[in-house]
């Protein structure tokens, strides 16, 4: 199975029924798309007629970037003859093979990102220590 990778029309993604129901607060998402990191992951979708394509995974990610004003998306080309229970076991998948980092993980990146921020922005003083 040949999987290719895109930039498509957001227009083209037909949604069809989804797993998922409640997208729940996407507002981290709209956030990041509308500043500098864009779309982190790709979407993915199967070819459809028409120079369309129908929704495999993302569906929160697609209406986060939707409300982000996006045009154009990244996908994941799955091929025309991808079985509905092949998409519904990558939709699956996609929703729950993931692990989210330790508290331990997420606060060492933290202050890997805190230091590159004043590596390259200095430390600022605040009108407090300047009185002292």
């Amino acid at each position: 199975m040949t999987i290719n990778s895109a930039t498509v029309p957001i227009s083209s993604i037909i949604v069809g029924d989804r797993a998922r129901e409640d997208y729940g607060d996407d507002s981290d998402i709209v956030e990041s798309a509308k500043g500098f990191m864009k779309q982190i992951q790709s979407l993915a979708v199967r070819q459809a007629a028409n120079n369309q394509y129908e929704l495999i995974a993302g569906g929160r990610r697609l209406e986060a970037f939707k409300k982000a004003d996006m045009t154009e998306v990244l996908v994941r080309i799955y091929p025309s003859n991808l079985t509905n229970l092949e998409m519904k076991s990558i939709e699956l998948m996609e929703n729950i093979a993931r692990l989210n980092l330790t508290w331990q993980e997420q606060t060492k990146l933290t202050e890997d990102i805190h230091q590159n921020q004043i590596n390259i922005h200095g430390i600022r003083e605040s009108p407090a220590d300047k009185k002292g």
